[in-house]
């Protein structure tokens, strides 16, 4: 079925056209559903979300495909660039720190998680646990040599209350251990 915007939505598309010149990522049409779901609407929202999350992934792993093959001041430039900083820093984070706001209210409430939530749970667990770790390795790899020793005292004594709080979390709740472990060992950690 071919779509015949109205006037309103001529308006929308042609603002579109002009504010996102050369937007390759999907149709104007689908980046106006994406935009203002009242103005266009969605049929079948569950095939229309799948398809654009498709879209996204494609770019994503194209863009991993060939990240690789620039040189490393390209490499850097992409990485420092306000758009990757904008969507690590304003999308990704925020959106995983509002899950897991979400989630730690949901449990405060109810004492306990659906599975949905749960796994959701552990999933925002893993990805915080992998962060924390780059970043750990990161600021070990940067500093000075100097201060290796410091840093590496530093991070033993937070891997000491994590496995604390492991410890902990085993006698109270033992069937939830496995999803709160965290992946604190030196190889991990870059250490």
């Amino acid at each position: 079925m071919v779509f015949i915007p109205d006037r309103k939505q001529q308006k929308v598309l042609s603002e579109l056209s002009n504010t996102h010149n050369g937007f390759g990522l999907c149709s104007f049409e689908n980046l106006a559903r994406i935009k203002d779901s009242k103005t266009f609407s969605i049929t079948n929202k569950s095939r229309f979300w799948n398809d654009r999350c498709e879209e996204i992934l494609h770019t994503w792993n194209d863009t991993n495909k060939v990240f690789h093959y620039f040189p490393d001041n390209y490499q850097k430039k992409m990485i420092a660039s306000r758009e990757f900083e904008s969507l690590f820093l304003t999308q990704i984070l925020v959106t995983l720190e509002n899950d897991l706001d979400s989630l730690e209210r949901k449990k405060k409430k109810k004492k306990q998680l659906t599975q949905d939530e749960e796994q959701n749970y552990v999933m925002l667990l893993k990805l915080y646990s992998k962060f924390f770790n780059i970043g750990l390795a990161g600021i070990e790899r940067l500093v000075p040599s100097e201060f290796h020793q410091i840093i590496y005292e530093q991070v033993e004594s937070i891997k000491t209350l994590m496995r604390a709080i492991d410890s902990y979390t085993q006698r109270l709740a033992p069937n939830q251990v496995i999803s709160s472990k965290f992946p604190f060992e030196k190889q991990e950690l870059g250490l």
